[in-house]
């Protein structure tokens, strides 16, 4: 089945800040921005940065099973997992929620990431020198939207795929760093001949 993006998930834009955003170490909450989301659209909550808001932050509050998307140069989104409390997301993305029943939130970040997905997003962008993907583009992207068990396995398969990537790129810079150290070595003791 295909469906409109905004007939699976509600799209809201993150909280703005008039001006800077200023960090308070005795803030009561914190900001999630685009800056905390890595490479491969995962959320790193390590330099959440903690705020006092200006305005009511409710509306943008992050709960685990949102999904963040980038709307600004590189699109894509991540999934929310572990949060400190009152954590809610800034700056340039959309939360996306989505009813778990029908929709696997794994798989739509997934989903947002496929190559062909990801032109077609770069299709609908607006801006030259600082590309952005506006509200009502995002909304109207058609989502190719499997049994829910299927979402499941697709989701699976691709984590499972994004991990043995990462491992084998581990393993060719461990393996690198190995070749590196006994070619020194060799060398070293050709100069001491």
């Amino acid at each position: 089945m295909i469906r409109r993006l905004d007939e699976i998930a509600s799209i809201v834009p993150a909280y703005q800040f008039r001006g800077a955003m200023q960090p308070d170490q005795q803030g009561s909450h914190w900001a999630v921005q685009a800056k905390d989301i890595d490479a491969s659209f995962r959320l790193d909550t390590s330099s959440l940065v903690r705020i006092t808001p200006q305005n009511d932050p409710e509306p943008y509050r992050i709960a685990a099973g949102d999904l963040l998307f980038l709307s600004r140069s590189r699109y894509g989104a991540a999934v929310v997992n572990d949060l400190p409390p009152n954590a809610f997301a800034t700056g340039t993305v959309y939360i996306l929620r989505v009813d778990p029943e029908h929709v696997h939130p794994q798989y739509l970040a997934w989903y947002f990431a496929h190559p062909l997905v990801q032109a077609e997003l770069r299709g609908h962008q607006s801006g030259s020198s600082m590309p952005f993907l506006p509200k009502r583009q995002l909304e109207a992207i058609e989502v190719a939207l499997p049994p829910l068990e299927r979402q499941r396995a697709i989701a699976e398969a691709a984590a499972l795929r994004r991990e043995e990537h990462e491992m084998t790129l581990r393993l060719d810079e461990f393996k690198q760093k190995q070749i590196d150290g006994a070619l020194w070595r060799a060398a070293q003791e050709s100069n001491s001949e």
